[in-house]
């Protein structure tokens, strides 16, 4: 474990890195991943659930409508 994690400080020496550029990247990482997390849950989920349900009763309808109809053409 030693030796990896001198590699990575070296590595991050050599590239002029510090723990302060590390944790900028960390919290713009977890900005962008609470924008996504928005973006879904006020957009794309709402939406994407909208256009299921109108799928799903529409067929439902015409499996009703079609079973109704067979059942009456049968009983006349």
């Amino acid at each position: 474990m030693g030796d990896k994690d001198q590699y990575f400080n070296d590595a991050d020496s050599i590239l002029g890195r510090s723990s302060d550029d590390k944790s900028d990247a960390q919290a713009e990482w977890d900005e962008s991943i609470r924008e996504l997390q928005v973006i879904l849950t006020a957009l794309v989920f709402p939406v994407l659930g909208r256009l299921l349900g109108r799928q799903c009763a529409l067929k439902m309808f015409t499996r009703f409508t079609v079973y109704r109809l067979l059942k009456n053409a049968r009983n006349s």
